[in-house]
């Protein structure tokens, strides 16, 4: 039987890499920020997203992950100023047995 990722102390974050070796970089997720590094550029415009919930096509729970497929003909859930000619949207939650973390 195959491991399988988790939040456990076991099969957390920080062991992701063990079980999928593909997850073992510096752009992974969850990332750390650390705020005392994070510097206000005032370029930035306001982001916003929105959706229209009747436009959800289907949503699949299998216990630890929920994803939410929607049919946005219109181009409403991605963000405008995004610096990219071509993009991907994809939304996937996973939920924590704990407070201590939540990724999205």
């Amino acid at each position: 039987m195959a491991k399988e990722w988790g939040y456990a102390s076991h099969n957390g974050p920080d062991h992701w890499h063990e079980i999928y070796p593909i997850a073992k970089g510096d752009n992974q997720s969850p990332i750390e920020l650390h705020t005392k590094d994070i510097k206000y550029d005032s370029s930035l415009q306001p982001w916003s997203a929105s959706y229209d919930p009747g436009s959800c096509k289907s949503i699949l729970n299998n216990g630890k992950t929920c994803r939410v497929v929607f049919d946005d003909t219109y181009d409403r859930l991605l963000p405008r100023l995004l610096p990219c000619s071509l993009c991907h949207v994809c939304l996937s939650l996973h939920r924590a047995m704990s407070d201590e973390r939540c990724h999205h």
